[in-house]
């Protein structure tokens, strides 16, 4: 598997971050939510706006493909999750600080369905029509030095979207040794 299909990886990272949000709402622990959401908002944020910056450009550079959809398509599921993201977002940051009431905390899990869908098919569309044609158009040097630029540019972006709380929203915290 080419460099660029190992950037995939990042949405199953993406997935368990969500699932951590999820896991800490069923269990009513509002800060721990807003934790986790943030770190599963910094990561997707960070990682579609690399992905329009560099991989969607040379995806149109190369013509139309054949294969589950363009860069509209893309571009368009970028924006809608980038949507959905922001209205939960505000949600959550929106609830008075306390414990989560057993209603709230459904009605947050289920208002995450179609966000969690749409990453679905995304994650499915992006293995069949954005990585694999752009390794092949590329060839495997030039793919190579795509992918290491655009996972560079997902870690700067997820840095900066986290503020001053840095490192430790993105990626945890870190484990004494």
């Amino acid at each position: 598997m080419g460099r660029l299909l190992r950037l995939l990886d990042g949405h199953e990272e993406l997935r368990a971050a969500l699932r951590a949000h999820q896991e800490a709402v069923a269990a009513g622990d509002l800060e721990a939510a807003r934790t986790a959401w943030d770190r599963f908002h910094a990561r997707l944020d960070a990682h579609s706006r690399a992905e329009d910056e560099l991989l969607l450009p040379r995806l149109a550079a190369g013509g139309p493909t054949s294969v589950g959809g363009g860069v509209e398509l893309f571009d368009r599921e970028h924006r809608k999750l980038r949507r959905l993201a922001a209205a939960a977002h505000r949600r959550i940051h929106d609830a008075a600080v306390g414990e989560l009431p057993p209603g709230l905390r459904v009605d947050w899990i289920e208002a995450l369905h179609v966000l969690k869908e749409l990453l679905a098919h995304h994650d499915e569309r992006e293995r069949a029509a954005l990585h694999p044609v752009l390794e092949d158009r590329l060839g495997a040097a030039e793919a190579d030095e795509l992918a290491r630029r655009c996972s560079d540019r997902e870690a700067e972006l997820a840095a900066a979207w986290t503020g001053p709380l840095g490192a430790d929203v993105v990626e945890g915290p870190r484990s004494a040794s």
